[in-house]
């Protein structure tokens, strides 16, 4: 064995024991990312969820639409735990271990919404500026109005959110995630207007990242500092 095999082969070694001591000293998978780690907690949900309340004086249209902005809060940690699946940084019991830990957030949200959107659906669908919408009349005079094609979409969102979260299969779930997000990218397209102009270039074989990280509810990044210093 020659100089130069023998220095290959012992560096190898060493590399192994660093990842292992690693392992022992930090715990959990030591190359996935930030938000895999996070995600990896078993009480992120707890931690999540004790920071989402709605606002005082929010209204059932405000939170229908708004809940599924908030689920893709979630769905960011979903989304890179597949990154790191594919990248062999977590198994597949990790990945499903963080659909476990994030399924108590993501259940909360889906109740609020559900409770919004039964009320929003009984609501009159009035013409305003051109479009159809389901029109929210407050107490004090003020009104909230959204498309008829916004409110309606929201549904669809959630009963794929359901879907994705009662999978096994880290593949399918990951299309789901991607088919989340190019329901609220084609929501944009909704929530002023009506038009159908462009959404046939919003799919899941043109699915752009940001499709998901640009339509969360407020920064995910400051959800992800948050967490982090609360579940380190």
């Amino acid at each position: 064995m020659s100089k130069r095999t023998k220095i290959i082969g012992l560096s190898v070694i060493i590399l192994i024991v660093v990842v292992l001591i690693a392992k022992v000293v930090f715990g959990g998978p030591v190359f996935a990312s930030e938000y895999t780690k996070v995600a990896l907690k078993k009480n992120f949900s707890t931690a999540f969820n004790a920071h989402t309340s709605p606002k005082a004086g929010s209204t059932p249209s405000g939170l229908q639409g708004g809940e599924s902005a908030l689920a893709g809060n979630v769905l960011v940690y979903v989304y890179y735990a597949y990154q790191d699946y594919q990248a062999g940084h977590i198994s597949k019991k990790q990945f499903l271990e963080v659909m476990q830990n994030t399924s108590g957030a993501i259940q909360a949200i889906t109740n609020r919404f559900n409770a919004a959107n039964k009320v929003v659906m009984t609501y009159p669908i009035k013409e305003i500026s051109g479009s159809p919408c389901y029109y929210e009349l407050h107490t004090d005079g003020s009104w909230l109005a959204n498309t008829v094609n916004y409110t309606n979409l929201q549904p669809i969102i959630f009963n794929l959110i359901t879907k994705m979260y009662q999978s096994q299969d880290p593949e399918q779930i990951y299309n789901d995630v991607k088919q989340y997000a190019v329901y609220m990218e084609q929501g944009t397209f909704y929530y002023n207007y009506n038009t159908q102009y462009g959404l046939d270039q919003i799919n899941v074989g043109s699915f752009k990242p940001q499709w998901l990280f640009n339509n969360v509810d407020g920064d995910f990044n400051s959800v992800q500092k948050g967490l982090k210093e609360e579940l380190h």
